[in-house]
């Protein structure tokens, strides 16, 4: 009897450790819908926001020959020598054009690539910290608040240059920290090196991650300040001294890194030009707004531990401000300038999502620990309609039209038309339509002018030629919804 007991008692644990195995999994399957419904419906969309459609068009050109690495190129009349950020994004992006041709999809792959890079560096930071813990089996947590937040997914849909240098700063954090918790050089080395791909990414603002160290001191108290110091030293000068051996070996990087000083540096700091708000905190009122859902759940934990009168304890509390320093390091700085944009956040938005995710954890542990078979029974029931509800709304999204609907048709129109390379004179208020300038050098390669003399002349639908214009010009017969193209006689 005493035996029996005994092997009842032992596949009851079996069953328990089985249940908790199977919850975790289907958690993930839970995160990963997520994160496919949210964005992928809208990548298989043809139409994208303006900034990636122009780097998609960038990317493109360096895929078929068109301008060099250190010297990408845009439009014959729009930046023809394309210093507006470093290169390495576009470059990488222009693999992938080699790779699967000249496809609308190209770039939505890319992009909807470098969020899953993002997720699973999410994925590694937190096994780094808590592979010791039972938290380990909860990293889709992290992953998933990571995804609930709306400039994230947004961020994929856009093709934004802020998701590979978030990706490189995830792994650069990742190795640096690995580094500091096994006492090896190599994977400091291999962090601090993938700064200056953060750098050559985006920029300035890829330059957060030197600080890790100093945070990993200061938060965690697991080193002495003499290797805080002798790591933060490597952290900070592998970059440059990288950059110098690539300026060294490598024509033109000075170049592009002068003109990108001059495009973006330059002109917002000490030209001040290109400010989009007057209140350098705007920003922080957004990055609140981000951070909306995590703040609300660790509220309703506090609250909920009050009315138990249950000790405030977070098993994780040295880790999550660690991770919520390293967002303020990414996010904190953008205040320094006048020219502020919402995706400028995106890059600290997975550090927030670990930093939270360790208040929040502990207590979603204990409640899985306790879940009965029959939520899990529903919960897996959810999780089977959510992957099926994530492939039906993404085949139905095949072949539509996001965005733009007219100006996507024309631009296939005259893409059709022209040969790539083609320059069309334009009005003043076309050439300053980024919108289609972009759509045009991304499709067709084709730039406008606003000076007149070329072969052709586009302008709006509802819009007369000049009157000097009208003898040299002819309309053109073409299926055009938009704009109106003629000929020169």
């Amino acid at each position: 009897m005493a035996r029996t007991n005994k092997r009842v008692v032992a596949l009851r644990g079996n069953l328990i450790d089985m249940n908790f195995k199977n919850i975790h999994s289907i958690f993930w399957l839970i995160t990963c819908s997520v994160f496919l419904i949210l964005t992928v419906p809208v990548l298989l969309q043809d139409g994208m926001f303006l900034d990636g459609v122009t780097y998609s068009a960038v990317s493109k050109n360096l895929a078929m020959g068109i301008g060099e690495f250190w010297k990408p190129h845009y439009t014959q009349t729009l930046y023809p020598a394309f210093y507006e950020h470093p290169p390495l994004g576009l470059w990488i992006q222009s693999v992938f054009f080699q790779v699967l041709g000249n496809s609308m999809y190209t770039e939505r792959i890319y992009s909807l690539v470098t969020g899953m890079l993002i997720a699973l560096g999410i994925f590694m930071n937190w096994r780094l910290f808590t592979f010791k813990t039972d938290y380990r089996k909860l990293a889709w947590f992290p992953v998933l608040l990571w995804t609930l937040t709306p400039l994230a997914f947004d961020a994929v849909r856009r093709n934004l240059l802020e998701n590979t240098m978030a990706v490189f700063c995830l792994f650069s954090i990742y190795f640096i920290c690995k580094s500091l918790r096994t006492k090896n050089i190599i994977p400091g080395l291999i962090g601090s090196a993938l700064i200056l791909g953060a750098f050559l990414t985006k920029g300035l603002v890829g330059l957060f991650p030197m600080a890790v160290v100093f945070i990993y001191w200061v938060a965690l108290k697991e080193i002495k300040l003499t290797q805080a110091i002798a790591y933060s030293i490597i952290a900070v000068l592998t970059p440059p001294v990288l950059f110098y051996i690539i300026s060294f070996f490598s024509k033109g990087a000075l170049d592009n890194l002068i003109g990108y000083f001059n495009n973006q540096i330059f002109q917002t700091f000490v030209e001040n030009n290109d400010h989009t708000t007057t209140n350098r905190f705007a920003i922080i009122g957004s990055l609140l707004e981000q951070l909306i859902i995590s703040m609300v759940i660790v509220a309703l934990i506090v609250a909920w531990k009050k009315k138990k009168d249950l000790p405030m304890e977070f098993p994780l509390g040295r880790l999550s401000v660690f991770f919520i320093l390293i967002g303020l390091s990414a996010s904190l700085p953008i205040t320094l300038s006048l020219k502020q944009r919402l995706y400028y956040l995106l890059p600290s938005l997975s550090f927030f999502a670990l930093g939270f995710s360790c208040l929040i954890v502990p207590v979603l542990s204990n409640f899985l620990n306790k879940v009965k078979p029959s939520f899990q029974s529903r919960l897996k029931i959810v999780a089977i309609v959510l992957a099926v509800a994530t492939i039906v709304v993404s085949s139905l999204s095949i072949g539509k039209v996001g965005r733009d609907k007219d100006d996507l048709h024309d631009v296939a129109v005259l893409s059709d038309f022209f040969p790539e390379g083609t320059v069309i004179s334009t009005t003043s208020d076309l050439c300053f339509n980024w919108g289609l300038v972009a759509y045009l050098a991304r499709v067709g390669y084709i730039s406008l002018d606003c000076n007149v003399g070329h072969d052709y002349y586009l302008i709006r639908n509802w819009e007369k030629l000049k009157e000097p214009m009208e003898k040299e010009y002819q309309l053109v017969d073409l299926d055009l919804t938009s704009y109106k193209l003629y000929r020169m006689n």
